[in-house]
């Protein structure tokens, strides 16, 4: 087997299949952090329900806020990261699952009404380490999908030779 360059159509489609995988990967990591979220919420906080039925409805209602909410708080900050990870090609786990304690936690933080000026609200410390938590669980479940090949992409010849 004879191992050849790969041309440009080979490039693109690496670079078109890592976006797939970075949107599929954040989509399922926030998915993970709210699933988290609603399981510690529940358990942890003492919530228990006579009806099964009733529990599964609480628990799914639960966690697709938690989901949504990962994704619309967490956009910019995982925007950010993903950018850093793949232009730096940082493929390893404990940098995703920093990166993602750190966007769990600004998150938690009210940075917005600090900013304003606004009366900032108690901090309660449960709430911000299941934040951290969950971003952390976030971060290894998009290490898992795709940081794992952050930046191979960039390796390929038609890249290299923009560079210069």
């Amino acid at each position: 087997m004879v191992l050849r360059a790969p041309d440009e159509t080979t490039m693109i489609w690496a670079g078109t299949a890592q976006a797939i995988m970075i949107t599929i990967g954040y989509l399922a990591a926030c998915v993970a952090a709210g699933l988290f979220s609603a399981a510690a919420a529940t358990k942890l906080g003492g919530v228990y329900y006579a009806d099964p039925l009733a529990e599964f409805g609480h628990f799914t209602f639960l966690a697709s806020a938690a989901s949504v909410t990962a994704m619309l708080a967490g956009f910019w900050p995982s925007a950010a990261v993903v950018a850093l990870t793949e232009g730096l090609k940082l493929r390893g786990i404990a940098t995703y699952l920093v990166a993602g304690c750190v966007i769990g936690l600004i998150v938690a933080l009210p940075i917005s009404e600090f900013l304003r000026g606004a009366d900032v609200p108690e901090l309660q410390s449960p709430m911000i380490q299941l934040s951290v938590a969950s971003g952390a669980i976030g971060g290894f479940v998009y290490w898992l999908i795709a940081g794992r090949t952050a930046g191979r992409w960039l390796s390929y010849r038609l890249f290299e030779e923009n560079r210069r």
